[in-house]
């Protein structure tokens, strides 16, 4: 008896042979098996058939594919096996997994592995699976006018996507000598790129996607050392954080990528979305861990070019919940992020623990002070011993004051009266170089916050559970502290222990969000010192003057009847005036110092940008021909 030839049933995936009949009928299910449609490819012909092994080229772990019809549902279960096309192979193939809904035609991508079935046969078994708003024509542009398809440049493939549009699925896949029509590409042109898009376009179609989304090359690069499905998983399931998870992805790429899946545009998953943005960039670029209500209104209205009342919507009906914390403060509602309004809640909660403790009894805080000269090069004044002696009494304190005040001069006393009556401390300062200076002034070791806290790839491995155990801490730098760092490092402070701030509370904020040490400063909770006298200026000094001013918030008065003469303002109108009076500045300097002058070590230029005229880079330039010309 003839066998005939192989067939896979549509309805239940059983493999049988025809036994050379025209209407072969499947012997599990009884289902009649249509005849198959032969599809002209140039001079030949051929039929889509279901491929019946696993073979290399059916190994690709992501497929664009699209939708057929449904073979077997299993609603309990929540199983689904379809059946469906896939770009760059000419055969229908079964895909099973999780139930989706499909209308015939919908595109979609997939990320699995090929497996074989016993009753169904070869299937794609997906892990994921999302559906195009749109056939990703963008990618394959740019696929197409890849190295793959050598002379098929980005004009001509312009051209075939706008005969075709997304009717280049079949005709790349089925029918490639139609390419013919476009006039340029001659039938053997056509063949070819038929037989390298069959080669390529299944291994490529995560590629293709992606570079449909409009993702640059770098952001691709890092997705593609992650697993697919999660990768799909993200983009369709939370396309807001590829912001977090990806370096050069910002909201206007992320929100682009959105869109492009289907996310609607005045959805509430987009105005959540862009309502944090908003809060994140306000505390990354100036510090602030909240907004006023109608200032996140405007400001989410600007980034999402939505309307304001659909913003304030979805913030005033509370379905940003889960992301934000409403708090009147004042007269105003303000909005904080939840993760950040937690922290300093927290923060709050150890300073009130901690400032409500006892300080050290008066016996020991006199050996303390008896000890503080000793361990200096010089005798202190009464403000220094004074501000000593209150960080030894309080179980808080802050010392601030600006450059050339004697805050190191002040640690220095304190760790010989903390040596004196036995008492451990910790040295440490926010920042690899703070600590290093804090090191070197006090001939005592001194650790960066981080490095205290013992931070590894699983965060701090000090903590409330795993306290310091030192009896006092004292901090220098601590204005540079963002409130996420502070409130990790009162986290790991433990109730009897002693906390000494030591910064300049004048200083800009932190470059993270919060400035804690500043708030601390304001709100007169603890004992703060107030360091006055600066022991880098003689007295009268113009140069502190001018600071007190600018500080104050005004310009500072530059009379000629000044008796010091080391401050001075010129004045220019334009960047090019300022070079040109810098310049005469360098020729007059040698002549004002007579003669003692190394432009080297005796000037230092301060300017708040890198690029333009007046940026660090043609400044350095400048000097450096005027040095050595």
């Amino acid at each position: 008896m003839e066998r005939g030839k192989k067939h896979s049933c549509s309805a239940c995936g059983t493999l049988f042979y025809d036994l050379g009949k025209d209407n072969p009928i499947c012997p599990n299910c009884g289902q009649n098996l249509p005849k198959k449609k032969a599809i002209k490819k140039g001079s030949k012909s051929y039929r889509k058939t279901p491929i019946d092994e696993v073979t290399e080229e059916t190994q690709s772990k992501v497929v664009i594919g699209r939708f057929r019809n449904e073979i077997f549902r299993n609603e309990k279960e929540g199983y689904l096996i379809f059946a469906g096309e896939v770009l760059g192979k000419k055969d229908e193939l079964k895909f099973s997994g999780d139930i989706k809904e499909f209308k015939r035609g919908n595109f979609f991508i997939a990320s699995g592995d090929w497996v074989n079935n016993k009753k169904f046969g070869l299937q794609f078994s997906y892990k994921y699976l999302g559906f195009f708003a749109s056939f990703p024509l963008l990618g394959i542009k740019e696929f197409l006018s890849g190295i793959n398809f050598e002379g098929l440049g980005s004009v001509t493939v312009q051209k075939i996507l706008d005969e075709f549009g997304e009717g280049v699925f079949d005709i790349l896949n089925y029918e490639p000598s139609r390419l013919e029509k476009i006039g340029t590409l001659k039938i053997s042109q056509a063949d070819e790129i038929g037989r390298q898009w069959l080669k390529t376009a299944t291994d490529n179609s995560f590629a293709i996607f992606l570079s449909d989304l409009g993702l640059r090359k770098n952001i691709r690069s890092q997705m593609e050392t992650f697993p697919k499905e999660e990768i799909l998983e993200t983009l369709f399931g939370e396309p807001y954080s590829l912001i977090q998870k990806f370096s050069g992805v910002g909201f206007k790429i992320a929100d682009q990528v959105a869109l492009k899946l289907g996310v609607e545009r005045s959805g509430i998953p987009r105005i959540l979305a862009g309502v944090k943005f908003t809060l994140d960039e306000a505390s990354k670029r100036d510090g602030h861990c909240g907004l006023p209500i109608e200032k996140l209104v405007q400001s989410a209205s600007n980034n999402l070019n939505e309307k304001e009342e659909i913003i304030r919507s979805v913030i005033e009906e509370d379905l940003t919940k889960e992301i934000l914390v409403k708090e009147n403060i004042g007269d105003i509602e303000v909005c904080f992020l939840k993760e950040l309004h937690i922290c300093e809640t927290a923060l709050l909660e150890r300073i009130e623990v901690l400032r409500n403790q006892e300080g050290l009894e008066s016996t020991k805080v006199n050996i303390g002070l008896s000890s503080v000269e000793a361990g200096l090069d010089f005798s202190p004044t009464g403000d220094q011993i004074e501000a000593i002696r209150e960080a030894l009494e309080s179980s808080f304190s802050v010392i601030t004051g600006g450059p050339g005040t004697g805050k190191t001069t002040i640690i220095k006393g304190l760790i010989a009266a903390l040596k004196a009556v036995d008492l451990n401390f910790s040295l440490c300062a926010p920042t690899g170089r703070a600590s290093k200076r804090l090191a070197e002034a006090s001939g005592e070791e001194a650790k960066t916050i981080h490095r205290l806290l013992e931070y590894g790839s699983k965060g701090f491995k000090k903590n409330a559970k795993n306290l310091l155990e030192d009896d006092v801490i004292v901090c220098d730098e601590a204005s540079m502290i963002d409130v996420e760092l502070m409130q990790a490092l009162f986290n790991a402070i433990g109730d009897k222990t002693k906390v000494i701030l030591v910064g300049d509370v004048d200083q800009l904020p932190p470059v993270d969000p919060g400035q804690p040490f500043r708030d601390i400063v304001n709100s007169r909770s603890v004992h703060v010192r107030y360091l006055e006298k600066n022991f880098r200026q003689v007295s009268g000094s113009s140069i502190g003057l001018a600071a007190s001013a600018f500080n104050e918030g005004h310009m500072p008065s530059l009379g000629q009847d000044s008796n010091i003469n080391d401050f001075s303002m010129i004045k220019a109108n334009d960047s090019k005036e300022v070079l040109e009076k810098l310049t005469k500045l360098f020729d007059k300097l040698p002549k004002i110092r007579d003669g003692k002058f190394d432009p080297k070590k005796d000037v230092q230029v301060l300017t708040p940008m890198n690029k333009r005229e007046l940026g660090t880079s043609n400044l350095n330039q400048l000097i450096q021909n005027l040095i050595n010309p």
